[in-house]
């Protein structure tokens, strides 16, 4: 299981898994796209992509909105990554994706609001709540 969809009374709330914290960045990725539902076009895009901060939590929030912010901006969303550096405090990858002609639900940033980051037997997991 990649991720799974909390309750939440007025947002979206979602708990990601990974076996790395790179697959808990993808994870959380595919997670946004699937919130959006895109209507996808042929088209295929990519976004370089650089960003540090103090924590992976902190890295984690910052990346969903830089790829919140080019998906609203370019009509863009993203499927891979390609990490080219990645530690807890900044990473650099290529966003592979497709152009988007609409999307089905609007989501106005990714919140640290009950943000959680843990390492629980032998797999990552992350609480993340979107605002809608």
């Amino acid at each position: 299981m990649k991720y799974k969809q909390i309750d939440h009374p007025a947002d979206i709330k979602v708990r990601v898994f990974g076996k790395t914290k790179k697959e808990i960045f993808l994870n959380a990725l595919k997670a946004l796209n699937d919130i959006l539902e895109p209507e996808i076009e042929e088209k295929q895009t990519q976004e370089e992509i650089e960003l540090e901060s103090t924590s992976i939590e902190n890295l984690l929030i910052e990346f969903l909105n830089e790829a919140l912010y080019f998906t609203e901006t370019k009509k863009e969303i993203y499927q891979d990554i390609d990490f080219k550096e990645f530690n807890d405090e900044k990473i650099k990858a290529t966003l592979y994706g497709q152009a988007a002609k609409e999307f089905k639900q609007e989501i106005k940033a990714a919140t640290y609001h009950e943000l959680e980051f843990k390492k629980q037997d032998d797999q990552y997991q992350t609480t993340i709540l979107f605002d809608i």
